[in-house]
């Protein structure tokens, strides 16, 4: 199929983040941010021109870093060649001194990875903020937390995505109802206290009115025979 400018190019191991990367895209892309990815290809040099192509007209180069990803030889070449593009870009004439250098580096990482055996993955984390992700796939875990600090990434990359709210804005009518029931709530937990707080007091002023120097007279007395007794 033919290329042109991508927002997004996914780098993905094909074996343990196909179904992770196809949701991925599919989120992205109903947020309107075109995606690229290397699933449902077949091999040979087609397949590698494509990708050369992808990752040198991608805005954003996306990795979704697990064991299995730091370990391939082809995404390690796709990550040298994103490197080596976005080390330059400037230069190239790609990218303006007061833009960010192209492609943009959002890597996410997966809780299997081992950070400190790969070194072009300890060079990547020196300079870039990666997002993590709490499970091995998007599959499992947190999925919208993940989503959400891509969108996030992809803002501050100067991409317009519309923050949807989660929840829509309750409307005005709406919103003093929940005043007034927050209202009465909280007026009848104070009755609430209130009337604890009588039945404390009422029990402190029994404890006081009660004789107490009887009571420890009355326990001296107890204990004094005990004395007596004890020889001389």
């Amino acid at each position: 199929h033919h290329m042109h400018m991508v927002d997004v190019m996914i780098s993905l191991h094909v074996a343990t983040m196909q179904n992770s990367a196809i949701t991925l895209k599919e989120m992205l892309e109903m947020k309107g941010v075109s995606v690229w990815l290397c699933v449902g290809m077949s091999g040979g040099d087609n397949y590698r021109t494509e990708i050369v192509t992808a990752v040198k007209t991608c805005k954003v180069f996306l990795p979704l870093i697990n064991d299995a990803w730091a370990l391939s030889g082809e995404c390690e070449d796709e990550y040298s060649l994103a490197k080596r593009l976005n080390l330059t870009s400037h230069e190239c004439g790609k990218t303006k001194r007061n833009e960010k250098r192209r492609p943009i580096m959002v890597p996410v990482a997966f809780s299997d990875l081992k950070w400190n055996e790969y070194p072009h993955v300890e060079l990547l984390a020196a300079s870039t903020n990666f997002i993590v992700h709490n499970e091995k796939t998007l599959m499992e875990g947190q999925l919208d937390h993940t989503f959400n600090q891509i969108l996030n990434s992809l803002r501050s990359c100067g991409f317009d995505i519309a923050g949807i709210p989660q929840h829509p804005k309750p409307r005005a009518e709406d919103r003093n109802t929940q005043i007034s029931e927050k209202k009465s709530s909280i007026k009848s937990q104070v009755v609430e206290l209130h009337s604890m707080l009588q039945t404390i007091t009422s029990s402190m002023q029994a404890l006081a009115l009660s004789p107490l120097d009887e009571l420890i007279e009355s326990s001296r007395e107890v204990k004094s025979p005990t004395k007596q007794s004890l020889p001389p």
